[in-house]
């Protein structure tokens, strides 16, 4: 957590930054970039937007906003089941707004849904797995948690509404 630098131009006392954990190359910076661009270019209230990514000494780092109430699995036990069932209510939105893009989550849980006055707020986009083997949000690769992750996912296929691994709903 840190104050916002001025050219971010967003009133928030804070931000949260996330510093990949990998040396990367401009190339791979690039791609990470058009990647972000595709995944803030989702118009929904219920995904975490960045407000910046930048590259310093090839370490990535991504900042989005401050959500003080934390994560779903921050605050188990604490919370009211309605607002819990409310935030998982609005990742789903968020990941059904991703999918229209095109695009799987890959590590929806707990930890990943944030907490937002009464409402959820998906958040990070498995972004560090873009940086392993050439994998993309968009393509074939790692996945998240595996008892989180789409059916459809496990068998090789694309995520889509509708489709439950092979059978059809």
């Amino acid at each position: 957590v840190a104050a916002p630098p001025p050219r971010l131009g967003i009133d928030d006392t804070y931000v949260a930054v996330k510093v990949l954990n990998h040396h990367a190359t401009d190339d791979e910076f690039r791609r990470v970039a058009n990647e972000l661009r595709l995944l803030n270019s989702a118009d929904s209230p219920h995904i975490a937007h960045l407000l910046d990514a930048g590259s310093q000494d090839g370490r990535l780092f991504m900042v989005m906003r401050y959500y003080a109430a934390g994560s779903l699995e921050e605050a188990a036990g604490r919370l009211d089941v309605g607002l819990v069932m409310q935030c998982v209510a609005d990742a789903a939105r968020g990941a059904h707004a991703l999918h229209e893009l095109g695009v799987a989550h890959r590590d929806i849980k707990p930890a990943n849904v944030l907490i937002d006055d009464g409402r959820g707020v998906l958040a990070d986009l498995g972004l560090a797995q873009m940086l392993g083997n050439a994998v993309t949000t968009v393509g074939f690769g790692p996945i998240g948690a595996l008892e989180f992750m789409a059916p459809s996912l496990a068998w090789g296929e694309k995520a889509s509404r509708g489709k439950i691994g092979r059978a059809h709903v």
